[in-house]
């Protein structure tokens, strides 16, 4: 089963597997394993979002988020409470 969330905050999207975790996240299509992953993958990027990659979702950012003493690019786009 696959997981994707789309940011509140802007066109981003993220897709990982479930029971892997955001930093195996699949950021290009060739990193689908299925038909059904490559077909996901497409919608997503054909409603106008951008896949982000690891290296695009784990850095820090300077920004303050409740109950967080570091806050990554992905809190900042995909977590729901700030």
């Amino acid at each position: 089963m696959l997981i994707v969330q789309l940011s509140m905050v802007g066109s981003y999207a993220v897709l990982y597997r479930s029971g892997e975790s955001v930093s195996q996240a699949i950021a290009a299509e060739k990193g689908c394993r299925t038909e059904e992953e490559r077909m996901v993958y497409r919608a997503i990027e054909s409603a106008g979002h951008r896949v982000l990659s690891a290296a695009h979702l784990l850095p820090t950012v300077e920004l303050a988020l409740q109950d967080h003493d570091e806050v990554t690019v992905y809190q900042a786009l995909f977590e729901p409470e700030g």
